[in-house]
């Protein structure tokens, strides 16, 4: 993700990057716990989605791929906190 602490309600970019000798191809889809957060197609190795309603508390996030022509399939999981909006 481009930031692992955030705001609830406010705009949170995660990314994922792959990496080798040859860009991977295809999507990849960002999940919170099991729920399907959506997916964004891989650019030149990087993948990007803005998700605005996660609810607050330290998360599990994971990016999967499901692999191509030249790539294994692969998953990265991190915890982003979101902290409460202030009232």
């Amino acid at each position: 993700a481009s930031q692992n602490q955030s705001v609830h309600g406010e705009p949170v970019t995660l990314t994922a990057t792959l990496t080798g000798p040859v860009p991977a191809d295809g999507p990849v889809t960002f999940f919170q716990g099991r729920k399907v957060l959506g997916s964004a197609v891989l650019v030149d190795g990087v993948a990007r989605l803005t998700v605005t309603r996660l609810p607050a508390g330290n998360l599990t996030l994971r990016a999967a791929f499901a692999g191509d022509a030249t790539h294994a399939a692969s998953a990265a999981t991190w915890t982003q906190t979101v902290l409460p909006a202030s009232t």
